[in-house]
């Protein structure tokens, strides 16, 4: 059985979906993506395995976990082993 990848994919022309390589704590969720405006968390099994996002607001979030780096392709990359390397 293969684990899930996480990932960046648009949900329409305003919103994006942020996945998780593996689902995240509650806690730590809420520490990183509770304070931003009309995001919405995705659970499963009392996990986050997702967060959608305005595009305006998924552009903020990658400016703060990319630093300078925020067009880098990778930055969705970041974003999971930020917020998966805090849950440890």
């Amino acid at each position: 059985m293969t684990g899930s990848r996480g990932g960046v994919e648009p949900v329409d022309d305003d919103r994006y979906r942020v996945r998780f390589g593996k689902p995240i704590e509650a806690e730590v969720a809420l520490m990183y993506f509770g304070f931003y405006p009309d995001v919405r968390l995705f659970w499963k099994d009392g996990r986050v395995v997702s967060v959608v996002a305005p595009s305006r607001i998924y552009e903020q979030i990658l400016a703060d976990f990319a630093g300078d780096d925020s067009d880098s392709p990778d930055a969705s990359e970041r974003i999971n082993r930020a917020v998966l390397d805090d849950q440890e």
